[in-house]
Order: structure tokens, then sequence, then C-alpha cells
């Protein structure tokens, strides 16, 4: 029995993802037993979701049916059922090759262990695999990116689940986890399940790593609380500067007659809990150093300047500072 028209009228007619479920990515491809759009366009489709984080409706959405139209009227698209079980598919296929890569690699692998938190407070668990291949080149790839329960029991369980789907339960070196992990709970349970089948190394002796960016971050953070009360200036300045419009034109023309002053360079305000950011605000306000020192000629409300000493601090701490991965 053929597939029903993917623009079925009766409503007896079954899904598009029910009547492609069967089908092989090569038949997707080449539009075997498909009518009514051009294949041609299916890994176009995919490579732009992919690529572009679209969501898999955009290709429904009127505007671009309009635009599509425009290029090319006779041009029909696959409908999104088609594109979800083509994607689906190449994930699969590119999951097997990683799955066998793993698999022949005589080297151990090493895991990094994030949570994130969506805007609708749901919490993704993100396992990422770190190893060499054959040809001696470093690689890291995400092996699962899930929602999970914010509870040891059940990303431990989930995380034992993960690394026996790949098949590498056997082959852990050692584990990396986030900021986010104050315990060592999480880590001494992943560590008891994987120890039953003798799976790490001397005994599990090398199994949990700090982040070396992590101990560099945790450094500069010290740093920064000994200077908390100039960067807290600094932090005034720019606010102050940006709060209204007004204050922004006389800001600019402080700039012009100062002069020898790269405007291009935006004021950075940084995030509390982003210690990259904080860089970025002492990098960009050292640039308008002299501007600021002036700023109090053309408002008389200024009056977070820093003195002359902080501003040579700030220099120091910025030939110091690490950028750091956030």
């Amino acid at each position: 029995m053929s597939p029903p028209s993917i623009y079925g009228d009766s409503p007896s007619s079954i899904s598009h993802a029910q009547a492609f479920e069967a089908m092989s990515l090569e038949q997707l491809e080449t539009g075997d037993e498909v009518d009514q759009f051009d294949s041609r366009f299916l890994p176009i489709c995919a490579s732009m979701i992919l690529s572009n984080d679209f969501p898999f409706e955009f290709f429904e959405r009127e505007g671009m049916r309009n635009f599509m139209k425009v290029l090319n009227p006779n041009i029909v698209l696959p409908p999104v059922d088609v594109i979800e079980a083509y994607v689906s598919d190449l994930y699969m296929k590119e999951k097997l090759k990683l799955k066998q890569e793993l698999a022949t690699i005589p080297n151990r692998i090493s895991l990094t262990f994030d949570l994130w938190e969506s805007n609708t407070a749901e919490t993704y668990i993100c396992l990422t695999a770190h190893f060499v291949d054959a040809d001696w080149k470093l690689n890291s790839k995400v092996l699962n990116f899930c929602v999970v329960l914010p509870t040891v029991a059940e990303m431990c369980e989930r995380m034992v689940e993960f690394l026996s789907d790949w098949g590498i339960e056997k082959k852990i070196f050692s584990l990396n986890l986030e900021d986010s992990f104050k315990d060592n709970i999480l880590q001494e349970q992943l560590k008891s399940h994987l120890g039953l089948e003798n799976g790490l190394l001397c005994d599990g002796e090398f199994f949990h790593r700090h982040c070396s960016a992590r101990v560099l971050k945790l450094i500069v953070e010290e740093g920064l609380k000994l200077v908390s009360g100039d960067v807290s200036k600094i932090r005034e300045s720019i606010l102050f500067v940006r709060d209204s419009k007004s204050r922004r034109k006389k800001f600019k023309e402080c700039v012009e007659k100062v002069g020898g002053i790269d405007s291009s360079v935006r004021l950075h305000m940084d995030m509390s809990m982003t210690v990259n950011s904080t860089y970025l605000m002492l990098d960009s306000a050292l640039k308008y150093q002299h501007v600021f020192e002036s700023f109090h000629l053309y408002d008389g409300d200024y009056v977070s300047c820093p003195s002359a000493k902080e501003w040579k601090r700030f220099v120091h701490s910025c030939c110091l500072f690490v950028k750091l991965p956030t």
C-alpha cells in the first residue's frame, strides 16, 4: 500500500510522520514513493534548520511561502513531518558513526557535565565527550542534551543510561562538573556505579577533575573582591552616562573635545555572574579614562569618577586579567 497524499483531504488520513516513518534516508533524499514536492529541497531545508536553529515550522510560515512563490511558483517544499523524519534519520546516522568511532579508539574519554536552565525553569543536562581520535586530533562532541529532574538520583541514573547507550561506560577517564554542583555527592555516586564493573582507571583516583578555567575564574573573582569598590565606580560611571539621551550627548561632546579616542568602542556594562563581562567593562572604560576625568565639567551631577590611583589599579588589573570561557 502506497503512502497517502501528503496533503490528504480525508479526516481519516494518517499523519505525515506515520506515512514516512518506515522510509529510509535515501528514499527521502531521492523522493522514492513520495510525490507532490521536490525532493532536492529536502537536504537543503534540513541544513537550513540545523545550521540556523530554525524551528521545523519555518518553511510553513506565510512569509516564507510567499517568498518561495515569488522565486518560483512551481516549487513545492517538503512538508514539516517529512523534514522532521529526514533530520531524525540524519541524527541517527551521525550518532551511529560517532558510536563506532568511540568504540574503536584505544584511549579513554573525558566528560564534562553541565546544567542548563530554560526560561520556563526546566532543567537540561548537557553531556560532552572529549577524546583524541585516530589522527591524534582532540574532539569534543555533545552526546546528550535533554530535560531532567534536578535531583542527584535522577541525574546519576540518566548519566549511567547515557554512557551505557553510547557503549563507553568502561572507557571513562575523568569527569568535570560545572559550578552548580557545590558538593561531591553526584560524582561519588557516579564513581560507585562505574566502579562496579571496574570501568575506572586506578579505582577512580583520577575520575573527578577540576576544570582549569574554573580554577582561574575563582582566582580572578577573589582578586576582584579586593578592588570591588573601585570597580563599582566604573559601573556607576557607565550607568550614569547611559541613563539618559542628554547625558549620552554630553559624553559624546566630551569625547570630541578630549580627542584622540576611538569613539566606535562601546562602553560595556558587566553582569554580576560573568567574569568576562567585568573584564570587557574595565577594558572599555579605560579607553575613555580622560573623558571620564573631564566629564564633571559637562555634567555637575557626575561624582563617580575614579581617582588617578584607582585608574592605575584598573590598568594593572586588565593586564593580569584572564579572559575565561563562560
